[in-house]
């Protein structure tokens, strides 16, 4: 809660997830990435939207040293406006502070 770092067990993990959607997309200059940070709706709006965009920044950091240009990922964040799941139990508050990676290639 209210953190904006990548746990170091996911880092691995995502950074090969991204280079094996990047190799079947054969990459080029057309290759996307768009990171979403998100939050749940504990705390103050400024304060998750904040928070939301440190994690999309963190994300992209990591990617970046893992060796991706950084001028073909946007990270962006959205704050507790897009819920997964109603924010009802304190599972899905957890479910809902999260980070969506979307890649594309753009035509």
């Amino acid at each position: 809660v209210g953190s904006a770092a990548l746990k170091s067990n996911h880092q691995q993990r995502l950074l090969e997830t991204i280079r094996r959607q990047f190799d079947r997309m054969r990459f080029d200059l057309t290759a996307f990435i768009s990171i979403e940070g998100h939050t749940s709706p504990s705390g103050s709006a400024a304060r998750n939207q904040k928070i939301s965009e440190q994690r999309a920044r963190a994300v992209k950091a990591f990617l970046v040293a893992g060796g991706l240009s950084g001028s073909q990922i946007d990270a962006v964040g959205a704050g507790a406006s897009s819920p997964l799941v109603p924010n009802t139990t304190a599972k899905n508050l957890a479910r809902n502070r999260r980070v969506v990676i979307c890649i594309a290639q753009l035509t």
